[in-house]
């Protein structure tokens, strides 16, 4: 009986270090696609801690900021921001949102020193126990913002007056569209 027992004890060990090859094998494809995702996205995708510290950057953050993701990693936004006071509106509309926002238009500075009108959609995201532990989203810059303001919102909203699509179209990104070909 015990040569039995070991020979089960034995596969059922080679079982089991089967189905963990297997996982890591899956987390290692999921990462792999997830890297791929981000390495190619035209928007640039950014994750914070809580205090603003930049934990993730996607590679486009080389054409709308001109840094590398390894020079941003590490730095705190208000480093980014043009204006203290736009983080400070940022995060109270991030808040006053339930920590998901959409299309909040900011001035941020490049490496180059320019400032530069962006459009960001972020949110909080949470860590296991449910906690809030930081930002992620996305940014978009605001030649590709006031294209798609252009034809898009343009359209939508035209011929439209008073307060409810006035306010929409008197956004920065959305009045540079204007200038350039939108409605």
């Amino acid at each position: 009986a015990a040569p039995f027992v070991v020979g089960l004890e034995a596969a059922e060990l080679r079982a089991e270090i089967d189905e963990r090859r297997y996982a890591e094998q899956r987390i290692h494809a999921s990462r792999q696609e997830l890297s791929r995702i981000l390495d190619n996205m035209q928007d640039m995708y950014f994750r914070t801690d809580m205090n603003g510290v930049v934990l993730r950057v996607s590679p486009s953050v080389r054409d709308l900021l001109g840094y590398t993701p390894e020079e941003v990693i590490g730095l705190n936004v208000a480093q980014i921001f043009n204006d203290g006071d736009d983080l400070a509106k940022f995060m109270s509309a991030l808040e006053r949102t339930s920590g998901s926002l959409w299309g909040h238009e900011v001035q941020v500075r490049r490496k180059d020193g320019r400032v530069i009108w962006v459009s960001k959609n972020a949110q909080f995201y949470f860590d296991d126990t449910g906690a809030v532990a930081g930002i992620e989203g996305r940014v978009i810059g605001a030649d590709q913002a006031f294209r798609l303001a252009g034809g898009v919102l343009g359209a939508a909203f035209e011929g439209m007056s008073g307060a409810r699509g006035s306010h929409v179209l008197s956004t920065p990104v959305a009045r540079k569209a204007r200038l350039h070909g939108g409605k």
